[in-house]
């Protein structure tokens, strides 16, 4: 016999079955469409990610090399005295925004204008192009930071609706169906059993 709820099979209970059903499978079905959205979103940001993520390391090794070639030319104490007194070079905002009721993330960064420091201390224009690498790098990071949480926060979320959609589908729905239909039965069956009696009776 195929797996029911185990209800007493009365009219008052068929009828609260029956308006079950109808809710898990609309909660089914909104939550199909949500997958399909949170699917779409992730689809469409992966190629996004792997660009940022290919721009953004390519900055950021062009960077160290920068400082490699800074740090042949100055002296760690030089280096010390020019960025003790400098003002932060980039300022990022970071702002939560929900889509289908799943937190994503939106990374603004804006960047202050260099003062050359050529000839400063003894400094080389070598250390002018090094900060703005490192400049240009940490926003790239940032932006990649965006994309990898915002990918991290659809997936698990993806995840989740899926394995709601499947408990829902090929669990609970099945369950209330096979359910409905046997106290259905069992009802059909009382009833004529009830009109034999009252035949034999007459």
């Amino acid at each position: 016999m195929a797996e029911r709820l185990r209800v007493p099979a009365t009219r008052s209970v068929l009828l609260r079955l029956r308006k079950d059903h109808r809710t898990l499978v609309s909660a089914a079905d909104l939550l199909e469409r949500k997958r399909r959205v949170l699917a779409h979103q992730t689809f469409e940001l992966l190629p996004q990610w792997r660009t940022q993520h290919r721009e953004a390391f390519a900055s950021l090794t062009s960077a160290y090399a920068s400082f490699g070639r800074t740090r042949m030319r100055s002296t760690t104490d030089e280096l010390r005295q020019i960025v003790a007194g400098m003002p932060s070079m980039l300022s990022v905002t970071l702002r939560r925004q929900p889509l289908a009721g799943v937190p994503t993330f939106q990374v603004t960064t804006e960047t202050a204008p260099l003062r050359p420091r050529f000839g400063l201390l003894g400094s080389t224009a070598e250390l002018d192009r090094t900060i703005v690498s490192m400049r240009d790098a940490a926003g790239a990071l940032a932006h990649l930071a965006e994309a990898q949480a915002t990918l991290r926060s659809l997936t698990r979320a993806l995840e989740k609706t899926g394995r709601q959609v499947r408990i829902l589908r090929e669990r609970l729905i099945p369950l209330h169906e096979t359910t409905i239909r046997q106290i259905e039965d069992d009802l059909d069956e009382q009833e004529r059993s009830y009109l034999f009696q009252l035949k034999r009776i007459r």
